[in-house]
Protein backbone atom coordinates (compact mmCIF):
# COMPACT_ATOMS: atom_id res chain seq x y z
CA UNK A 1 0.00 0.00 0.00
CA UNK A 2 1.37 3.59 -0.65
CA UNK A 3 -0.71 6.33 0.12
CA UNK A 4 1.53 9.51 -0.86
CA UNK A 5 -1.67 12.01 -1.35
CA UNK A 6 -0.35 14.26 1.68
CA UNK A 7 3.52 14.33 -0.30
CA UNK A 8 2.58 17.36 -2.04
CA UNK A 9 5.83 17.61 -3.43
CA UNK A 10 5.51 14.51 -5.33
CA UNK A 11 6.11 14.77 -8.78
CA UNK A 12 5.97 12.54 -11.61
CA UNK A 13 8.90 11.42 -11.71
CA UNK A 14 8.70 9.79 -7.93
CA UNK A 15 5.51 8.04 -8.72
CA UNK A 16 7.02 6.71 -11.45
CA UNK A 17 9.87 5.21 -9.62
CA UNK A 18 7.87 4.34 -6.92
CA UNK A 19 5.64 1.84 -9.11
CA UNK A 20 8.28 1.00 -11.37
CA UNK A 21 10.10 -0.45 -8.26
CA UNK A 22 7.80 -1.34 -5.93
CA UNK A 23 5.74 -3.63 -8.23
CA UNK A 24 2.53 -5.69 -7.18
CA UNK A 25 0.97 -3.11 -5.08
CA UNK A 26 -2.55 -3.54 -3.82
CA UNK A 27 -3.63 0.48 -2.86
CA UNK A 28 -2.34 3.33 -4.37
CA UNK A 29 -3.98 6.77 -3.46
CA UNK A 30 -2.28 9.60 -5.26
CA UNK A 31 -5.12 12.19 -4.69
CA UNK A 32 -4.30 15.57 -5.09
CA UNK A 33 -0.53 15.15 -6.34
CA UNK A 34 0.29 17.57 -9.59
CA UNK A 35 1.24 14.41 -11.59
CA UNK A 36 0.23 13.95 -15.41
CA UNK A 37 -0.81 11.14 -17.91
CA UNK A 38 2.72 9.91 -17.94
CA UNK A 39 2.46 8.54 -14.22
CA UNK A 40 -0.86 6.97 -15.09
CA UNK A 41 1.03 5.27 -18.34
CA UNK A 42 3.60 3.80 -15.90
CA UNK A 43 0.75 2.47 -13.40
CA UNK A 44 -1.27 1.09 -16.02
CA UNK A 45 1.76 -1.05 -17.66
CA UNK A 46 3.03 -1.77 -14.39
CA UNK A 47 0.69 -2.62 -11.29
CA UNK A 48 -1.47 -5.90 -12.59
CA UNK A 49 -2.26 -6.18 -8.93
CA UNK A 50 -3.64 -2.54 -7.92
CA UNK A 51 -7.61 -3.34 -6.37
CA UNK A 52 -7.49 0.63 -5.04
CA UNK A 53 -6.91 3.63 -6.96
CA UNK A 54 -7.45 6.85 -5.95
CA UNK A 55 -6.37 10.03 -7.72
CA UNK A 56 -9.17 13.07 -6.79
CA UNK A 57 -8.34 16.61 -7.43
CA UNK A 58 -5.10 15.74 -9.92
CA UNK A 59 -5.42 18.91 -12.50
CA UNK A 60 -3.25 17.59 -14.33
CA UNK A 61 -4.42 14.41 -15.43
CA UNK A 62 -6.89 13.87 -18.48
CA UNK A 63 -9.39 11.07 -19.61
CA UNK A 64 -6.63 9.60 -21.91
CA UNK A 65 -4.41 9.29 -18.61
CA UNK A 66 -7.40 7.14 -16.69
CA UNK A 67 -8.11 4.63 -20.05
CA UNK A 68 -4.31 4.34 -20.17
CA UNK A 69 -3.91 2.95 -16.33
CA UNK A 70 -7.38 0.93 -17.16
CA UNK A 71 -5.69 -0.76 -20.61
CA UNK A 72 -1.96 -0.46 -20.02
CA UNK A 73 0.01 -0.67 -23.13
CA UNK A 74 -1.11 -3.94 -24.28
CA UNK A 75 -4.53 -3.78 -22.73
CA UNK A 76 -4.05 -5.53 -19.63
CA UNK A 77 -3.82 -2.97 -17.46
CA UNK A 78 -5.57 -2.68 -13.90
CA UNK A 79 -9.09 -2.94 -15.41
CA UNK A 80 -9.00 -6.92 -13.97
CA UNK A 81 -7.83 -6.36 -10.72
CA UNK A 82 -9.85 -2.83 -9.55
CA UNK A 83 -12.18 -2.87 -6.85
CA UNK A 84 -12.29 0.42 -6.42
CA UNK A 85 -11.35 3.55 -8.38
CA UNK A 86 -11.74 7.67 -7.97
CA UNK A 87 -10.42 10.31 -10.27
CA UNK A 88 -13.52 12.77 -8.90
CA UNK A 89 -12.62 16.31 -9.01
CA UNK A 90 -10.26 15.78 -12.01
CA UNK A 91 -11.05 19.11 -13.91
CA UNK A 92 -9.78 17.13 -17.32
CA UNK A 93 -11.63 14.34 -16.95
CA UNK A 94 -15.01 13.92 -18.45
CA UNK A 95 -18.09 12.56 -17.78
CA UNK A 96 -17.99 10.11 -20.95
CA UNK A 97 -14.43 8.27 -19.20
CA UNK A 98 -16.73 7.56 -16.41
CA UNK A 99 -19.00 5.60 -18.25
CA UNK A 100 -16.07 3.94 -20.24
CA UNK A 101 -14.49 3.15 -17.37
CA UNK A 102 -17.70 1.83 -15.50
CA UNK A 103 -18.24 -0.40 -18.77
CA UNK A 104 -14.97 -2.19 -18.21
CA UNK A 105 -14.48 -2.20 -14.62
CA UNK A 106 -15.96 -5.45 -12.55
CA UNK A 107 -19.52 -5.07 -11.82
CA UNK A 108 -18.98 -4.88 -8.03
CA UNK A 109 -16.15 -2.06 -8.44
CA UNK A 110 -16.49 0.67 -6.57
CA UNK A 111 -16.22 4.04 -9.25
CA UNK A 112 -16.47 7.59 -7.72
CA UNK A 113 -18.64 9.92 -9.30
CA UNK A 114 -16.77 13.08 -11.44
Amino acid sequence: AADISKCSRFSDMGVVELVQSCRGLKYLDISRLAVTDNSLTVIGNTQRELEVLLMSGCPRITSAGVMAVMEGSDGLGCQFTLRRLAFNDCANVDKDTYEWCKRRLNPDAQLAQV
